[in-house]
């Protein structure tokens, strides 16, 4: 369709002169952000992967495993995962991000001042704590940080201690906030940690009015998704999007990731480990995975052939493919190297390569990163340390290993099994990150076998539309 060629567009605007392109352009944006805001108020924008954030984020429990397409995708299995969120933000994470801003100069502009609906001319927004005293409120006050990036965007920072981070026009902001009284930030900190223990409650345990628990348990479903897409979408009760959009008003689900606290704890540590340290010590920790890495010994010359190296292929998302040194040659190459000379690698995808000692050192460590993976994954460090791989003709050696179904033979014909008719018992690890689709965390009425109507999460809908 032509008339949705916006390469087509902005092509033809390269034949105007300056001053038509750029009036042409202006008004292309401005109806372009005005579509995106429509389809923001009624839910249907795509943002893409949304992130998970909170206070703290788990996995609760093993989880749910499923296979929807029987034998014709019995290695396409789909997990439902439990995650407990607390979407609090503590204290000191406030008072980090107020220090942040706190000495930064707020560049206004003519659009940060005006005159709202109600005929009063409101001021430009100012970054700091806030406090909203009406009476009403009878569990206590509630505390702000509110933060303003600058005149360079229409958002501004909404911080509180029972629902974290969120981020608001700033024209809504005035309309919704206009009540709120500016406080100094040692009264700030008195009230933040009070209204903090406060809602240390379930999401839907208010502690005070308009004022939900920090606590939230949703369902994520991961794994193989893709070849059931569509399945899962439609049993929400969404049209799939085609080209000209989606039949249904809102979207009730939307593409996340999920990272544990203690996984990004343990990254955070792995970082500062590597920085810190320096040394040649025997055995090195990961901290991220808590694996003892035997120290990779710098390589020498001759003697080096045939031990393990590994190489990560950034192009490729980041595999890491495993080989080892084919050959060494001290052809007068790489003088400034120790040893001098060249290295020869042959890797498992068939690349060959030439290395200098200082790039062999690093696939040397790479490689003993990776054994002690797969020794922490139960491994033996002798089939883990394996660096040529070869085609295993002999199919009678292959043990093919089925996952056991939830149901026995006679329980899978009752119809109020609807839920489990495809579960089968989870094997593996909880990953400490997943991607998958959360549905919103909405009660909606279904009928059960018998036509009676009952209230059940979006969740299990699907399960039960499936």
């Amino acid at each position: 369709n032509k008339t949705r060629d916006v390469s087509r567009f902005l092509n033809r605007l390269l034949g105007m002169n300056l001053n038509r392109q750029r009036y042409m352009f202006d008004y292309f944006v401005a109806l372009l952000s005005s579509e995106i805001n429509e389809a923001k108020t009624a839910g249907r924008y795509d943002v893409g992967i949304k992130n998970i954030t909170g206070h703290n984020i788990e996995f609760i429990g093993t989880p749910r495993s499923f296979c929807f397409r029987g034998l014709d995708g019995r290695d396409e299995r789909v997990a439902l995962y439990s995650v407990k969120i607390d979407h609090g933000l503590s204290c000191e994470e406030a008072m980090k991000s107020y220090e942040e801003y706190e000495g930064t100069v707020v560049p206004t502009s003519s659009s940060q001042r005006g005159w709202n609906r109600r005929g009063v001319r409101y001021e430009a927004i100012k970054t700091g704590f806030y406090v909203d005293e009406r009476p009403y409120l009878r569990g206590g006050k509630k505390v702000f940080l509110i933060i303003n990036p600058g005149a360079h965007t229409d958002k501004c920072l909404v911080l509180r201690p029972n629902t974290g981070r969120k981020t608001v026009n700033k024209i809504s902001y005035r309309e919704t906030y206009n009540n709120l009284t500016r406080t100094n930030p040692d009264r700030a900190q008195r009230l933040w940690e009070r209204e903090f223990e406060l809602a240390d409650l379930p999401y839907n345990q208010p502690y005070q009015f308009s004022c939900p628990g920090r606590h939230l348990e949703t369902k994520v479903f991961a794994g193989k998704i893709v070849p059931v897409l569509a399945k899962l979408i439609k049993a929400s009760g969404e049209s799939v999007s085609t080209e000209y959009g989606s039949s249904s008003n809102k979207k009730n689900y939307s593409v996340v990731r999920v990272e544990s606290s203690d996984a990004m704890k343990r990254d955070q540590l792995s970082q500062e480990s590597a920085e810190s340290s320096q040394g040649a010590e025997t055995e090195m920790v990961d901290a991220k995975k808590g694996l003892v890495i035997s120290h990779a010994d710098p390589v020498e010359g001759e003697e080096d052939v045939g031990r393990g190296i590994a190489r990560r292929m950034e192009k490729i998302g980041g595999c890491i493919f495993r080989g080892e040194i084919a050959k060494y040659r001290n052809d007068g190459g790489n003088q400034e190297c120790d040893p001098p000379g060249t290295f020869f690698a042959s890797f498992s995808n068939g690349a060959k390569l030439k290395m200098d000692a200082a790039q062999a050192n690093k696939a040397r460590k790479l490689y003993q990163k990776e054994v002690a993976k797969l020794v922490d994954a139960g491994m033996p460090e002798e089939s883990a340390s394996v660096t040529k791989f070869e085609c295993c003709t002999d199919l009678a050696s292959l043990k093919h290993t089925a996952c056991e179904p939830i149901l026995s033979a006679m329980e899978d014909q009752n119809p109020e099994q609807y839920e489990v008719n495809y579960e089968e018992k989870f094997s593996g690890k909880v990953p400490d990150s997943i991607v998958g689709l959360q549905f919103q965390d909405t009660t909606v009425a279904m009928s059960d076998v018998h036509g009676n109507s009952i209230d059940v999460e979006m969740w299990e809908k699907v399960l039960m539309n499936l």
